[in-house]
């Protein structure tokens, strides 16, 4: 039995944590001096801080995803999950900013619907953004527009975008996928006197411009 006691001591105090772990229980479980208990296995008492600690700075050196704000102002709202704005603001009339000067240096304005869907678009509340896609529509005709051209005698001039105020077409009438279409009225803020985008102005704070990454 002496011979038997002494076996047991010696390999206990000559246990080495890089040798196989002992095996534990929180029923049982004795571990060597310096070393407890984790997840049924005696290991140092550091093991799990370093492993916590490995994981915050894996997460920490993960890169920043996050899209940058597309309005100068840095205002406005997302549409979309692609990294368009609707960047609000008056624009043009010579003292203020023109349109595409809404949008921050790495936005440009919106040129089609391919970074956010019709029902995004459509579902747009609260004001009219602008497009840089212009055109014309029919009076009490939804089925009928005409892109890309301005000057049609009994046709209403104009700029497509998304949101209120404006004239729906049919989805076959779209213009570059934008449906809604806002005339150049006083009534609705606006002026044109041609299909330029610079010289478009807006006169209502609610409306403003889609802002798209370059």
């Amino acid at each position: 039995m002496r011979l038997l006691a002494f076996a047991l001591l010696v390999t206990v105090g000559c246990f080495d944590p890089g040798q196989p772990s002992l095996r534990c229980s929180t029923d049982r479980p004795g571990c060597p001096d310096g070393l407890v208990c984790i997840n049924d296995q005696c290991q140092q008492s550091n093991a799990a801080d370093a492993s916590t600690n490995d994981l915050s700075v894996a997460d920490l050196s993960q890169p920043d995803m996050a899209l940058p704000p597309g309005c100068a102002a840095s205002n406005g709202r997302k549409i979309g999950t692609n990294g368009c704005w609707l960047c609000p603001g008056v624009f043009g009339n010579g003292t203020n900013p023109k349109a595409a000067e809404l949008c921050s240096q790495t936005h440009i304005p919106a040129t089609n619907t391919n970074q956010f869907s019709e029902t995004e678009c459509l579902g747009v509340t609260g004001g009219f953004y602008f497009s840089s896609v212009y055109g014309a529509t029919k009076p009490g005709d939804s089925s009928v527009s005409e892109c890309g051209k301005f000057t049609i005698p009994g046709y209403y001039n104009g700029f497509f975008g998304c949101g209120s105020g404006s004239i729906v077409v049919n989805a076959n009438a779209a213009c570059s996928g934008f449906r809604s279409h806002l005339h150049c009225l006083v009534a609705n803020g606006v002026q044109c006197t041609s299909s330029v985008f610079a010289n478009l102005s807006n006169t209502k704070a609610e409306n403003g411009v889609i802002c798209c990454p370059k």
